[in-house]
């Protein structure tokens, strides 16, 4: 489990807080905080795999209930990277509009399993990002993906869209067997990724990968054949990072989105099961 940092006066912490942090079924960490004092500014940048289902909303709403000083603000396009944020001129400038407090970086789950990609794009998009939110006075804290592959597979990049200083040839994943090959890889990239910022993480993956094995009826894809967050996976999405940001258990939020009790429910448990 990645040993994150101790925070500064005003943020949230994450991972290890003068506690152990429970095991289910397979040892996952679980997302834990020790919050000193709360934000009040919150910016995700990333892409679908975020705003699905309006997920900064549902997040909006529950932390409305408690919290009403916590604000959820979102730059976000389909299909982007960070890289494509660090780029973009409407990113930018919001990341520049104000003083954040918070702001989560969010990666879209196969850019992490390339080492390539991982070398010569995400890692130094994510430490320049970093550079820019620390010098505003905010904290990064990065969105861990989940699994998204149907098995066997391997995904691959050419050469020209990682660096153009590789040799021309495709740059690929190893062969993805399962689940949790897959979830070992993504959990691996994210712990490096955070070592070389030191900052924060939100186990957004490790939570859909125990939610799958304990409650496997659960429906958190949109279908088989779309891998984005279903209604219920955005639901859990955003009960992560209420725990990140309030410190506090999900157990207690009576927004429900209009989804069954009976998986919502579950869907707590799991985020709470530390």
């Amino acid at each position: 489990m990645t040993k994150n940092s101790n925070l500064t006066s005003w943020t949230t912490r994450i991972s290890k807080c003068s506690r152990t942090v429970a095991l289910i079924f397979a040892t996952f960490p679980i997302i834990s905080s020790c919050q000193s004092r709360q934000p009040k500014e919150v910016l995700f940048i990333g892409n679908s795999l975020t705003y699905y289902h309006d997920m900064p909303a549902m997040l909006q709403e529950m932390v409305r209930e408690k919290h009403p000083t916590i604000k959820i603000h979102q730059s976000t396009e389909p299909g982007v990277s960070l890289n494509d944020h660090l780029t973009s001129e409407k990113t930018i400038k919001k990341l520049n509009s104000q003083s954040w407090d918070i702001v989560v970086l969010q990666e879209g789950t196969v850019r992490t399993l390339i080492p390539e990609v991982m070398q010569y794009q995400l890692r130094p998009t994510v430490i320049k990002l970093d550079s820019i939110i620390r010098v505003k006075g905010g904290r990064t804290i990065l969105y861990e993906s989940y699994p998204i592959s149907k098995y066997p597979n391997k995904y691959c990049y050419p050469s020209f869209m990682i660096s153009n200083t590789l040799k021309e040839k495709d740059y690929c994943s190893v062969e993805l067997l399962s689940s949790d090959q897959e979830f070992k890889i993504i959990q691996n990239s994210f712990n490096e990724l955070n070592n070389s910022i030191n900052g924060n993480l939100a186990f957004v993956g490790t939570c859909f990968e125990l939610c799958k094995r304990k409650f496997p009826e659960l429906v958190l894809f949109e279908s088989k054949e779309d891998t984005h967050p279903s209604k219920l996976g955005s639901y859990l999405i955003a009960c992560v990072f209420y725990r990140v940001l309030t410190g506090e258990s999900v157990s207690g939020i009576n927004y429900n989105a209009g989804l069954e009790l009976k998986d919502i429910k579950k869907i707590k448990e799991i985020v709470d099961s530390n």
